[in-house]
């Protein structure tokens, strides 16, 4: 069979080409809801200060597994940025955040392309993502218009005098 039938004008015809490869069957057998990292995702996602015990266990059995060791480090660099991101202080969040900009850079190893791609992208934004925890300029200044006259309320008003 003529994996690209012709009309008879010479042209391909419309339709769908077959592949050579087989498509991957993900009913079958669970499919996609059967691979470890796929179920617990929404667990992934959770930030390590709202697991519970159970979640816990859960992540544990799954880092287990000597194939999750990209999904536990990953994992382990997303808790970072998220503890930076949710910092009490604007000052300890953009420490914490060049500390895991800086580490990346510098520790990553070669198999662990996503997070290599990560480290050059945060890398290359550093000035942009540690201004994200700088107050910006309009909040810090008041304009002359609002500021209160010589006088102020805890003295007394010029009209309170008795005249």
């Amino acid at each position: 069979m003529d994996p690209y039938p012709r009309s008879s004008t010479g042209r391909t015809q419309a339709g769908p080409v077959p592949s050579p490869y087989p498509a991957p069957d993900h009913r079958a057998a669970g499919g996609v809801r059967t691979i470890p990292c796929t179920k617990a995702r929404r667990l992934l996602r959770t930030g390590a200060g709202l697991v519970s015990d159970k979640g816990w266990e859960r992540l544990e059995q799954l880092f287990a597994d000597p194939h999750n060791k990209p999904e536990q480090t990953t994992w382990a660099v997303y808790q970072k940025i998220m503890s930076a991101y949710r910092a009490k202080t604007p000052t300890q969040g953009k420490q914490l955040m060049s500390e895991v900009i800086d580490s990346l850079t510098t520790s990553v190893p070669d198999a662990l392309e996503e997070l290599k791609s990560l480290a050059k992208t945060l890398n290359q934004r550093r000035d942009d993502i540690l201004a994200h925890y700088r107050s910006p300029r309009h909040i810090q200044q008041t304009h002359p218009s609002s500021q209160r006259p010589a006088w102020n309320t805890y003295t007394a008003s010029p009209w309170a005098t008795g005249i």
